[in-house]
Protein backbone atom coordinates (compact mmCIF):
# COMPACT_ATOMS: atom_id res chain seq x y z
CA UNK A 1 0.00 0.00 0.00
CA UNK A 2 0.99 3.70 -0.92
CA UNK A 3 1.59 6.05 2.20
CA UNK A 4 -0.32 8.61 -0.15
CA UNK A 5 -3.67 6.81 -0.61
CA UNK A 6 -5.39 8.46 -3.97
CA UNK A 7 -9.10 8.87 -2.78
CA UNK A 8 -8.42 10.25 0.91
CA UNK A 9 -5.54 12.38 -0.77
CA UNK A 10 -8.32 14.12 -3.24
CA UNK A 11 -11.00 14.44 -0.36
CA UNK A 12 -10.94 17.99 0.85
CA UNK A 13 -9.63 18.37 4.44
CA UNK A 14 -11.73 20.24 7.47
CA UNK A 15 -9.84 23.57 7.18
CA UNK A 16 -11.02 23.34 3.22
CA UNK A 17 -14.39 22.38 4.07
CA UNK A 18 -14.43 25.21 6.60
CA UNK A 19 -13.39 27.81 3.89
CA UNK A 20 -16.33 26.66 1.85
CA UNK A 21 -18.48 27.38 4.58
CA UNK A 22 -17.13 30.22 5.27
CA UNK A 23 -17.55 31.61 1.53
CA UNK A 24 -21.18 30.15 1.53
CA UNK A 25 -21.97 32.50 4.34
CA UNK A 26 -20.24 35.37 3.26
CA UNK A 27 -22.08 35.05 -0.19
CA UNK A 28 -25.53 34.81 1.67
CA UNK A 29 -24.44 37.72 3.65
CA UNK A 30 -23.66 40.25 0.80
CA UNK A 31 -26.66 38.79 -0.58
CA UNK A 32 -28.42 39.73 1.88
CA UNK A 33 -26.70 43.39 2.01
CA UNK A 34 -27.54 43.98 -1.72
CA UNK A 35 -31.37 42.79 -1.09
CA UNK A 36 -31.36 45.07 1.82
CA UNK A 37 -29.92 48.28 0.12
CA UNK A 38 -32.09 47.82 -3.02
CA UNK A 39 -34.99 47.52 -1.13
CA UNK A 40 -34.14 50.49 0.88
CA UNK A 41 -33.19 52.63 -2.29
CA UNK A 42 -36.71 51.22 -3.48
CA UNK A 43 -38.31 52.91 -0.50
CA UNK A 44 -36.65 56.28 -0.75
CA UNK A 45 -37.16 56.64 -4.74
CA UNK A 46 -40.97 56.08 -3.52
CA UNK A 47 -40.76 58.91 -0.74
CA UNK A 48 -38.67 61.09 -3.16
CA UNK A 49 -41.41 60.54 -5.76
CA UNK A 50 -44.34 61.51 -3.51
CA UNK A 51 -42.20 64.85 -3.09
CA UNK A 52 -41.59 65.19 -6.61
CA UNK A 53 -45.07 65.16 -7.57
CA UNK A 54 -46.17 67.33 -4.39
CA UNK A 55 -43.46 69.81 -5.54
CA UNK A 56 -44.74 69.79 -8.81
CA UNK A 57 -48.63 70.97 -7.42
CA UNK A 58 -47.20 73.84 -5.27
CA UNK A 59 -45.02 74.61 -7.93
CA UNK A 60 -48.12 74.94 -10.50
CA UNK A 61 -49.99 76.80 -7.78
CA UNK A 62 -47.33 79.02 -7.19
CA UNK A 63 -47.20 80.02 -10.66
CA UNK A 64 -50.95 80.71 -10.58
CA UNK A 65 -50.56 83.10 -7.96
CA UNK A 66 -48.04 84.81 -9.34
CA UNK A 67 -49.62 85.32 -12.42
CA UNK A 68 -52.67 86.23 -10.60
CA UNK A 69 -51.12 88.94 -8.41
CA UNK A 70 -49.32 90.27 -11.69
CA UNK A 71 -52.33 90.69 -13.09
CA UNK A 72 -54.43 92.67 -10.35
CA UNK A 73 -50.50 94.55 -10.40
CA UNK A 74 -51.10 95.41 -13.92
CA UNK A 75 -54.91 96.52 -13.50
CA UNK A 76 -53.44 99.12 -10.22
CA UNK A 77 -51.04 100.45 -11.93
CA UNK A 78 -53.72 100.71 -15.25
CA UNK A 79 -56.84 102.23 -12.66
CA UNK A 80 -54.03 104.42 -10.80
CA UNK A 81 -52.77 105.69 -14.54
CA UNK A 82 -56.59 106.53 -15.30
CA UNK A 83 -57.08 108.72 -11.77
CA UNK A 84 -54.10 110.45 -12.64
CA UNK A 85 -55.51 111.43 -16.30
CA UNK A 86 -58.65 112.06 -15.18
CA UNK A 87 -57.22 114.42 -12.30
CA UNK A 88 -55.24 116.23 -15.03
CA UNK A 89 -58.29 116.72 -17.32
CA UNK A 90 -60.71 118.09 -14.56
CA UNK A 91 -57.86 120.64 -13.91
CA UNK A 92 -57.75 122.19 -17.52
CA UNK A 93 -60.95 120.03 -19.47
CA UNK A 94 -64.49 119.86 -18.69
CA UNK A 95 -66.25 117.13 -19.76
CA UNK A 96 -69.48 115.59 -19.96
CA UNK A 97 -71.37 113.19 -22.55
CA UNK A 98 -68.27 112.83 -24.08
CA UNK A 99 -67.56 116.52 -24.41
CA UNK A 100 -64.75 117.99 -23.37
CA UNK A 101 -63.70 121.87 -23.68
CA UNK A 102 -61.09 123.34 -22.11
CA UNK A 103 -61.08 125.22 -19.21
CA UNK A 104 -59.64 129.34 -18.95
CA UNK A 105 -56.16 128.86 -17.32
CA UNK A 106 -55.48 131.96 -15.10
Amino acid sequence: MNCWDEESYFEPSELDEKIEELKEELRKSVRQEIKDEIEKLRKENRELQDIKKNFEAVKRDFEEKKAECDRVMQQAEYKASQARLIKLMDKYFVCDLGLCIQKEVR
